[in-house]
């Protein structure tokens, strides 16, 4: 029963924390416009794997050592904004463009991307330590591989479920929006990446000491 409750949590921490705007969500929403739904879908697969990865691996540190905690804390909300903000301004200038025939498409290329995509986001280790950790205040005897496991595949299976709905919108919008309404689509997304990795990245920076 534990070990169901915790991949239940898991399960639904991964699919409302996935509901934001991020690298992977845009990456399967614009592989599956531009290159069809079968790479969409690959590409979910491979950007949900590193939630399995980062959530094993906080479940691990919580056990074990929490000796990295305090770099991650002040380096990867940094990365991450970084990130974002690049790829927002990159969609400001170079919307992708809609698929207009079927392509042919590698299938390993594109998991390879989602998995790139997802492991470029380190906020992903910080964001399942809180989950562990408030998971530990109600439920105490979650410990072990076993619940580590669950943990992890929970992670992954949320992530996943909301990544494939992304490949189903993304069908739905192919239907009914022409290629220019498309691409402001795209720029809009764009800005909006770009104001969060901006937000991220100036919360990042440490204040200047006062009386300086």
């Amino acid at each position: 029963m534990t070990v169901l409750l915790v991949f239940l949590v898991a399960a639904v921490a991964s699919f409302i924390g996935s509901l934001q705007a991020g690298l992977v969500n845009t990456a399967v929403l614009t592989t599956s416009l531009s290159k069809g739904e079968r790479a969409g879908r690959i590409t979910a697969w491979g950007g949900a794997f590193p939630e399995l990865l980062y959530a094993g691996s906080a479940f691990v540190l919580l056990e074990r050592s929490m000796g990295t905690l305090p770099w991650l804390a002040t380096h990867a909300p940094l990365l991450a904004g970084s990130v974002l903000a690049g790829l927002g301004i990159y969609f400001i200038v170079r919307p992708p463009r809609p698929m207009s025939a079927p392509q042919r498409t590698d299938a390993s290329a594109s998991f390879g991307r989602g998995v790139l995509l997802g492991l470029m986001n380190p906020q992903l280790l910080l964001f399942w330590l809180g989950v562990g950790a408030g998971l530990r205040g109600f439920l105490p005897e979650a410990v072990g591989p076993t619940v580590m496991v669950a943990f992890a595949l929970g992670a992954f299976a949320g992530a996943l479920a909301l990544l494939l709905i992304l490949v189903r919108l993304a069908r739905t919008l192919q239907h009914r929006l022409d290629a220019p309404r498309l691409r402001s689509m795209f720029r809009l997304i764009g800005v909006a990446l770009l104001i969060a990795g901006v937000v991220m990245v100036v919360k990042a920076i440490p204040p200047v000491a006062a009386g300086i």
